[in-house]
């Protein structure tokens, strides 16, 4: 057989080289006994593959109730000829047993011939309905070509076997004359050949409709029809509506069902789960059993496009010898086999093309399926961590495992490049060595050889310098991160110019390394470019040195090939490296996949014996510990950390009473030490803890800063390792965190929590929690959209919505961790008395709490110091225990006048002064039109359809194109127009110089110069235009590397400079993370993507104008149609782009919301446990992974349809070209001739690059833009105005008087101070409460300019504020802010940043804010490290640490906003004792929810709705039962109260 058909070929070309051309010249040299045997071939190609694709798919799609359901009817019509064909060849094989006229058809020849059609038409009518089971399921797969294959091989066969009939009788009559079997075997080829060709137009064109219903917005890749999927046309829906208008999400393709995250995480896991998730090397094992028949498709249709490449030099060179031969000889009867040639290089570019875009199809499904998976798993054992896995798995290297390993791991996870790239080199040196033989193969691959090593060494060297590049951008974005995060402190600092200068400081040392790393890069470039040229240079010398005749079409035909060497070979090294970056991406996730996890309640263990076996099965719900020790470690640590537990305790009996009532006494071991904190060497957080807490029991935790209060409702949470002791914990658990875990979202979204919206359940979580006032105020109520971390919402309010959410969640215990701590005291009042006490009163409530003055209202207090219970009572022996906390609960006139227990019997048994009672019907009552919301129709409970309000403003999201005003800019930031001329300069010279060197070889090797100069003057002229070509592209290179740096230096300066001095206001409506990107994300664009976006862009615009300008050049007849397709190009790219830039955008803004739930999540990982809602924050991940996806994916498809168009466009032109040269080919020159058409090989590429910079370009340019639009946002006032400067030691006296001030957030907001006047004397302390919400912060921050007046004045010592600079008013004040900020470094960087202070101021501040015994402690003492925002100190020690800080200042003005809230009273009297003491000099303002700490101020100020309604001393204000102040006080409860009003008369009478 294979001597028959090589016979043919020879045949053919030889009748085609004679000219004696005739139609039927190939069927003539085919038998009919050969053509029978060929219709064999279509059916054995079918029964081997059909069988395979029947036995992997068919269990997946057969559905019992869709096989009974009717076929489309595009599938019922190719059933239907499919029948008719098998019987058709049944009908054949029963006429063909008979005499044929050249021999006969032998018996066993027919009879396999029929089995093997009859079978493979049966499984055809198989395979059709199977198809339409499938479609509409999706794949993950590429096109369903199996039948259209087999449709296209029957049709090729019945042609030739048709031909072949036609070609042994010259008539009908001869074939009626000869027999019926030949008139039967004519007319059944004719009908069959119809019959194929109209089942593959069908399978083809037809869409491949299915059972399956269609959804909105489904995936039309699942019904497209072949053709659509080859060229991606049913993309074309997405793209005229990107055209016409901005792109939604709401626009974009669902995910077919194999892509979709909760599948995909599904399969991976049950694969990795098979082979052992806590087993190495098992990773990449599970991804290729999950995904293998996508792998191999992928590798196949790879191995298509890689071989399919080569035949384009190889054709090349025949159109180049074919246009020689013809001026050489000037024959032109072989002009057929030219086009022959033509067409065949279109026809194999076109499949590479398709092949290639169909595996890079399939390759991005497999990313999308890996990088998915890998993140759900990721996210799932982040949310199992346990507690000495979160210390060394931080939230930065989860978030790391997520965005960079898994994408690594997906990326590479095929593997092509390891094996693709040596590939090509091979068959390459094969090729070469035919062309210009083994010698000259040789030398130019030497030289290349020899560069590889320079090239791995460089490749090395760069990704050395890009880890160390990485580590210079992490500090720089972790330096502007705590600078946002802290930027009111900085501000109310006057830290701004000395960040600046950190700043400036961290970037240079970014620059310089991103300067090094960029010369590096362009250095790589360099040599990419100059390798295949120094190489080819070295062979073509070689060539012409042993070649007596030089070949110009073979020269071409190994330049072209040299070309696709280039890329492999370059591309080989750092392949290699970032494979071995992905295998260590696999065992980063491996090892983070086999940390310990955390047991949760199940861990918690409790000993039944036969003595508790009953009460325990009638447990219904509570906590018990028995004699229990817990750790922040694993359980697996039991056996070393036994020795640490105490062993001489005594065993209590067991008792059904609530808890025992004997208190303990303290252990000698450690004498109690309520300023000091835990140990933090210690492994154990809390010992032989005994308690029990049923259903309508309340127990307190209370203790001083560091005690382990946390701890113990960590206990009860699962949080913590069980050592020694029993556990029960039984019952659904809600849990407040001290610091709330509020989601992105709104309120009401945060209340429910994922549950079920409930309005009456829902109405009264609202109310108990107090937050009806609140959402009252917001115009939106409870469909406010909040920001990152509640961001919006005040302190108090966050906690309070935690608080709505754990009574909606009418769970069997409450852990509350110090909840009222950030509301005032009478929203604490309520919620205690509302909630806690009386909504919450039958179920079991564990609250650790720093507010003593409610313990009257508990069943049980445990008393903790340094993890150890050191007693344990109820309220009432807690009152007459002589504990000095206990000093703190009952003042020293109810010791004298009534005895300590009449005083609890009657706060316990609801006895209450009717001013009280009163206070509490008059809140009620002013709130009455909030609660009675139903006769309102208000939107808070009733209206669903509310639309959210958002308290951020919107990030504006750009439409349409760049405007030119963004390139100019950062163009001009290159070094001005001189510097951007001499670039352009260099990016024409340089292509123009590449393509002189190659066309000097065209003239050379066709000897155009006559006399022959000699091979020594064709060789020194090509040596030196390829030098000169050389030293352009490294002079460009290095323009471009120092130009775009520059760039980058001014845009980063600029913006940190806008930022840094933008006003508070912007920084309280624009949420960090918006911030932080442009510093992080688009300033990395900025500096190492945007320079070369920008050269690669510009070298393919001078590339492809020469190319064309070089191709009408050799070919004048080409530029008509080379105008038409050019004119088809700028619609085609245009109408790319408007989808494409949106499709980026999207995925962009969907990608942010993938992450920001993952760090959400980590962050608020305790609470997601403790309401045991980890699996609907998968689903929600999974969710936002999947609506990534859908722009991701509806992006990918974009590039793809974009490359099939461009590959069209390219090819024709290559098609045209080599056409115009076969047809003119006795006029045009040979050289030019072999040079358009290698550069025409190539124009594909270039076309498709250049698309696909100009969008990157394009989409890197919205970096530009946005980093633009936030360094033009409107500043504060100047820092310093040198013409109004106070005196050096301003402020003298401390005086302070405001004058009619009127304060608004903006223009259009109502006023939030409104008209306010009063005068503060020198040294005087003065108090400032007020409800949430009544303007006690505005006053602050106008105070320090943070907010500007709106009207009226603030003077301070005869100074107006407003008129001298902002830096000379905030360092002359110090401030202690509510919120304790620390900044990542040590002890000593945070009392002191910039280093103004010595050791012994230092060490003074922290005596006096009675820190210096703890950081004594430390082993590094003032150089201890703190953490990232100070997690390794409690709340309670990082204010501290703040005091003291603030402390350093000595400002005669003391401004201090909740400054105690977060510490225990005990450690608060302090500091409230050394204000009055050692600050007596001072003028001291003090807002404080505790009365407690400004009852014995000079004077209070009571805010109300922006006003100042009260201001005189304590004593005053008490006297007046109308007062605000008044009810505030009698709000406390009544043994609180009276002890207030001792303390105020005791200062008044002082």
């Amino acid at each position: 057989m294979a001597t028959l058909w090589d016979w043919t070929i020879n045949k053919v070309e030889q009748r085609i080289c004679d000219g004696s051309w005739d139609l039927f010249v190939l069927s003539r040299l085919i038998s009919p006994c050969i053509s029978e045997c060929s219709l064999m071939i279509p059916g054995v190609f079918l029964l081997i593959f059909g069988t395979l694709r029947l036995r992997t798919v068919e269990e997946n799609v057969w559905d019992g109730e869709e096989a009974k359901r009717v076929l489309p009817f595009s599938y019922r019509v190719q059933q239907r000829i499919v029948s008719t064909l098998a019987v058709m060849a049944v009908l054949f094989v029963l006429y063909s047993y008979g005499e044929h006229p050249q021999g006969a058809y032998p018996p066993w020849l027919l009879t396999f011939s029929l089995a093997v059609q009859f079978l493979a038409w049966t499984l055809c009518h198989k395979l059709i309905r199977l198809d339409a089971l499938w479609s509409g399921k999706g794949s993950l797969g590429g096109v369903p070509l199996l039948l259209p294959l087999f449709y296209l091989i029957n049709a090729l066969v019945e042609t030739i076997k048709l031909v072949s009939t036609v070609s042994y009788s010259s008539s009908w009559r001869t074939i009626a004359s000869l027999s019926f079997v030949l008139v039967v075997d004519y007319i059944l080829s004719a009908v069959s050949c119809v019959l194929c060709f109209a089942l593959l137009f069908i399978s083809l064109f037809a869409p491949r409709r299915g059972f399956q219903d269609q959804l909105p917005n489904a995936n039309p890749e699942e019904t497209a029809s072949v053709m659509s999927l080859l060229s991606f046309s049913w993309l074309n829906p997405l793209f005229l509506i990107g055209y016409r208008r901005q792109l939604n999400p709401q626009d974009l393709f669902t995910l077919s069902k194999p892509l979709q995250n909760e599948n995909v995480l599904q399969l991976l896991s049950s694969k990795w789960k098979q082979r052992g998730m806590d087993k190495p090397n098992t990773l990449l094992s599970a991804l290729y059993f999950s995904f293998w028949p996508q792998f191999w498709s992928a590798a196949l249709l790879k191995l298509v496009e890689d071989l399919s490449v080569f035949a384009g030099p190889v054709l090349l060179q025949k159109i180049v010898s074919y246009v020689t031969l013809v001026q050489r000889t000037g024959a032109t009867e072989t002009q057929l086999l030219g086009f022959l040639y033509a067409f065949l290089i279109f026809l194999i570019t076109m499949i590479s093309c398709l092949a290639a875009q169909q595996g890079n199809f399939i390759v991005q499904k497999l990313y999308m399926c890996v990088t998915g998976g890998l993140g759900g798993m990721i996210y799932q054992k982040g949310l199992r961590l346990s507690n000495e896995s979160r210390m060394r798995m931080t939230s930065g290297h989860i978030m790391t495992l997520v965005s960079s390993d898994a994408e690594k791991v997906a990326f590479y996870a095929h593997f092509f490049d390891l094996w693709d790239a040596p590939l090509k080199v091979l068959v390459s040196i094969g090729f070469l060595v035919f062309e210009v033989g083994w010698l000259a193969t040789a030398a130019g691959f030497a030289v290349i050889l020899t560069m590889i090593p320079i090239n791995s060494f460089v490749v090395k060297k760069l990704g050395d310098m890009r880890h160390q590049l990485l580590h210079n951008t992490d500090e720089r974005v972790r330096l502007i991160t705590e600078i946002l995060q802290a930027i009111k402190i900085i501000k109310i600092n006057a830290w701004e110019k000395d960040f600046r200068k950190k700043m400036n400081s961290v970037r240079d040392e970014e620059l310089r390394h991103a300067r090094n790393y960029m010369a590096l890069n362009f250095v790589n470039a360099f040599m990419f470019t100059v390798n295949p040229v120094l190489a080819s240079v070295t062979c073509f010398i070689v060539y012409a040195l042993l070649s007596p005749v030089l070949d110009v079409g073979r020269a071409f035909a190994a330049l072209a090939l040299f070309n696709n060497c280039r890329v492999p070979l370059n591309y080989l090294p750092s392949a290699i490296g970032d494979w071995m970056q992905a295998k260590v991406a696999v065992g980063r996730i491996e090892e983070f996949m086999s940390q310990p996890e955390l047991k949760g309640r199940e861990g918690l263990t409790y000993q039944m014996t036969e003595e508790n076996r009953d009460w325990i099965e009638k447990f219904s719900s509570g906590v018990v510990f028995d004699h229990c020790s817990f750790s922040w470690y694993d359980a697996t640590f039991r056996n070393a950390l036994e020795s640490q537990v105490g062993t001489s305790r005594k065993k209590e009996e067991e008792t059904p009473l609530l808890l025992k009532t004997e208190p303990l006494t303290r252990s000698p071991r450690k004498k109690a030490n309520y300023s000091g904190t835990e140990d933090k060497n210690d492994l154990i957080a809390i010992r032989d803890i005994t308690m029990r807490v049923e259903n309508g029991s309340l127990v307190a935790v209370v203790g001083s800063v560091g005690s382990g209060k946390t701890s113990v409702l960590m206990s009860v949470l699962g949080e913590l390792a069980q050592l020694q002791g029993n556990a029960l914990v039984h019952g659904r658990i809600a849990y407040a965190a001290q610091n709330p875990f509020i989601q992105h979202g709104t309120i009401r979204e945060n209340i429910l929590f994922g549950r079920e919206y409930e309005p009456s359940r829902y109405k009264e979580a609202l109310r108990v929690s107090a937050l009806l006032p609140d959402l009252k105020e917001l115009a939106a109520g409870d469909q406010t959209m909040l920001g990152i971390k509640g961001a919006g919402l005040s302190g108090g309010q966050k906690q309070r919505v935690s608080i709505a959410r754990a009574v909606y969640a009418d769970a069997d215990i409450y852990v509350l961790d110090d909840i009222l701590s950030a509301v005032d005291a009478q929203v604490a009042t309520n919620i205690w008395d509302e909630c806690i006490i009386s909504f919450l009163k039958n179920k079991a409530r564990v609250i650790a709490m720093n507010q003593i003055n409610f313990i009257p209202g508990v069943d049980y207090v445990l008393l903790l110091d340094s993890g150890n219970v050191i007693w344990k009572g109820t309220p009432e022996e807690f009152a007459d225990s002589q504990l000095e906390l206990a000093k703190f609960l009952i003042s020293d006139d109810i010791s004298d006048a009534d005895s300590a227990s009449e005083a609890l019997e009657s706060y316990l048994s609801g006895g209450r002064e009717d001013s009280m009672a009163e206070d509490a019907q008059q809140w009620n009552h002013e709130n009455g039109d909030i609660i009675l919301l139903e006769e309102e129709q208000g939107e808070i409970e009733t209206e669903e359809e509310a639309k959210p309000s958002i308290l951020f403003q919107e990030e504006e999201r750009h439409s349409g194109s760049i405007p030119a005003t963004v390139y100019l800019t950062y163009l001009l930031a290159y070094g001005g127009k001189l510097v951007l001329c001499a670039l352009v300069f260099g990016f024409g010279f340089d292509v123009f110089s590449m393509m002189a060197t190659d066309w000097w070889m065209g003239i050379w090797f066709s000897g155009r110069i006559q006399p022959d100069p000699g091979m020594k003057f064709y060789m020194s002229i090509y040596i030196l235009i390829a030098f000169i070509n050389a030293v352009v592209v490294l002079g460009r290179n290095v323009g471009v590397a120092l130009g775009g740096l520059r760039s980058a230096r001014e845009l980063h300066a600029k913006l940190f400079s806008s930022i840094i001095r933008a006003p508070q206001r912007f920084f309280d409506t624009t949420p960090v993370g918006r911030i932080v990107n442009r510093f992080s994300k688009d300033q990395e664009v900025v500096d190492t993507m945007l320079p070369f976006s920008l050269a690669e862009f510009a070298k393919s615009v001078f590339q492809l104008a020469f190319i064309f300008l070089l191709i009408a050049f050799s070919t004048p007849p080409i530029v008509i149609p080379l105008i038409a397709l050019l004119l088809l190009y700028y619609p085609i790219q245009n109408y790319y782009r408007h989808t494409f830039r949106e499709l980026t955008r999207l995925e962009a803004v969907a990608r942010s919301f993938v992450y920001s739930h993952f760090t959400e999540s980590l962050d608020g990982a305790a609470t997601v446990r403790a309401y045991d809602a980890q699996e609907r924050f998968h689903k929600e991940l999974s969710n936002r992974i999947d609506r990534r996806f859908r722009a991701l994916f509806c992006t990918g498809v974009a590039e793809k349809w974009l490359e099939v168009r461009l590959n069209f466009l390219g090819t024709s032109v290559l098609f045209l070209s080599a056409v115009f040269a076969v047809a003119d080919a006795s006029k045009i020159n040979p050289a030019l001739v072999g040079l358009s058409l290698s550069y025409a090989l190539s124009i594909t590429g270039i076309l498709t690059w250049n698309v696909r910079q100009f969008a990157a370009l394009e989409g890197q340019m919205i970096a530009v833009q946005r980093q633009l639009q936030f360094a033009d946002i409107p500043s504060e006032a100047l820092p310093v105005i040198h013409s109004c400067r106070p005196p050096p030691y301003w402020p003298s006296e401390g005086a302070i008087v405001v004058d009619n001030l009127v304060v608004r957030y903006s223009e259009n907001d109502p006023p939030v101070l409104k008209g306010i006047s009063c005068r503060i004397r020198p040294r005087e302390k003065v108090g400032i409460v007020g409800r949430t919400g009544a303007g006690k912060s505005s006053f602050f921050s106008v105070l320090l300019r943070l907010v500007e007046p709106s009207g009226g004045r603030i003077m301070i010592d005869g100074i107006d504020i407003a008129t001298i600079g902002l830096y000379d008013l905030r360092s002359r004040l110090a401030v202690i802010a509510q919120e304790p900020v620390l900044f990542k470094g040590t002890i000593r960087s945070n009392m002191d940043p910039f280093g103004y202070f010595s050791d012994a101021d230092l060490w003074e501040a922290l005596r006096r804010v009675h820190m210096k015994e703890t950081i004594t402690k430390l082993p590094l003492g003032l150089d201890a490290e703190v953490s990232e925002d100070g997690s390794n100190f409690s709340a309670g020690q990082r204010q501290l640490i703040c005091v003291g800080r603030a402390l350093l200042r000595r400002s005669k003005i003391l401004l201090m906003d909740e400054a105690t809230a977060a510490v225990d009273f005990q450690t608060d009297a302090m500091i409230q004792s050394m204000l009055r003491d050692e600050f007596a000099e001072l003028t001291v303002l003090s807002i404080a929810h505790r009365l407690e700490d400004i009852i014995t101020f000079d004077r209070v100020i009571v805010f109300d709705k922006g006003q100042i309604v009260e201001f005189d001393t304590p004593a005053r204000l008490l006297e007046d039962p109308y007062t605000l102040f008044h009810s505030m006080v009698e709000s406390t409860g009544t043994a609180t109260g009276r002890h207030l009003k001792r303390l105020a008369k005791d200062k008044k009478a002082t």
